[in-house]
């Protein structure tokens, strides 16, 4: 064991509500002193009481962009995420308090919650997945709903459609192992034509794989990447038949 490495930090962001002391969560953005970055704070708390059930679902990074736009105080040119990070830092640093230990969870809870902004807020070259497949959960259908309207018939599409934001970018790619339901399903003829019009990701490989590919799992699958369309696409004409 000693001869090992010291592994400092990791990529590993877990995705999980902010549970604040609501005490500690005010005196914290009491001492921010800057009105703007306590309302991104507060917003980053609000949105992730779902971050548990949404994990990367979640589209916190809009939220606390709105936040930020309306109007900024004190360093422009760090991000907010950077500024409360730095400024959680300077709260745990403190004098020492009765409220100490109870400041270094908060600290602790309220990084986690940055981590997984950070990640959102990124652009990525690949996104590979295997997402869950069925019915959601209440809680992640009445999001869905409302977000992901064109995947909101099964959570894979869900899941697919916020890979292809994740990846919107120049040469960004996704690649997918999910159900083939949408090959044909009525239910999912939404999903199907965002695969197939979308203007930043949309379907460039498709393999029909069937039965017998996820061990015992009862599914039918395919297997696709989506991809940002050439230039000569822009006047290609796609007939739906539903």
């Amino acid at each position: 064991r000693g001869e090992r490495a010291q592994i400092r930090r990791s990529n590993i962001v877990v995705a999980e509500p902010l549970v604040a002391d609501d005490q500690i969560a005010k005196e914290f953005v009491a001492k921010l002193g800057d009105a703007e970055l306590g309302r991104v704070f507060t917003s980053l708390v609000e949105s992730l009481s779902l971050a548990g059930d949404l994990g990367l679902l979640l589209r916190v990074e809009q939220l606390v962009a709105r936040q930020a736009k309306r109007g900024q105080t004190g360093d422009l040119f760090a991000p907010p995420e950077e500024r409360i990070r730095a400024a959680l830092d300077r709260f745990v640093r403190e004098e020492a308090s009765p409220t100490n230990t109870r400041r270094r969870l908060f600290a602790d809870d309220a990084a986690h919650g940055i981590a997984l902004l950070g990640v959102a807020e990124k652009k990525y070259d690949t996104v590979l997945m295997n997402p869950p497949f069925g019915e959601m959960p209440r809680q992640i259908q009445e999001y869905a709903d409302t977000h992901y309207a064109e995947g909101r018939n099964d959570i894979y599409a869900v899941f697919v459609r916020r890979a292809s934001e994740l990846a919107a970018r120049a040469n960004g790619r996704v690649g997918a192992l999910t159900s083939r339901a949408f090959v044909t399903g009525r239910d999912h003829r939404h999903f199907r034509r965002s695969l197939l019009a979308d203007k930043d990701e949309r379907l460039s490989l498709f393999a029909d794989l069937g039965a017998g590919v996820l061990d015992g799992a009862m599914v039918e699958t395919a297997a696709y990447v989506l991809a940002p369309p050439v230039a000569d696409d822009d006047d290609e004409v796609i007939e739906f038949i539903d």
